[in-house]
């Protein structure tokens, strides 16, 4: 299966999987600031829905 088949087919699993990945890499070197209990609940809608969004808008706005 291709990266851009993967993605079209599974883009907000693929999204969370990513937002995991980082959220736990950022958690091991930056504890305090990291697992906050305000930025862990908002870490996963910035990743899955608000930069993929702020990109397509971008897109968007190149395309024309």
């Amino acid at each position: 299966m291709s990266p851009r088949r993967l993605w079209r087919d599974h883009e907000e699993g693929v999204l969370y999987a990513v937002a995991v990945v980082v959220y736990i890499a950022l958690g091991y070197v930056f504890k305090t600031i990291v697992l906050n209990w305000i930025v862990g609940p908002l870490f996963p809608l910035l990743v899955v829905y608000l930069v993929p969004t702020w990109l397509r808008r971008l897109r968007a706005r190149w395309a024309r």
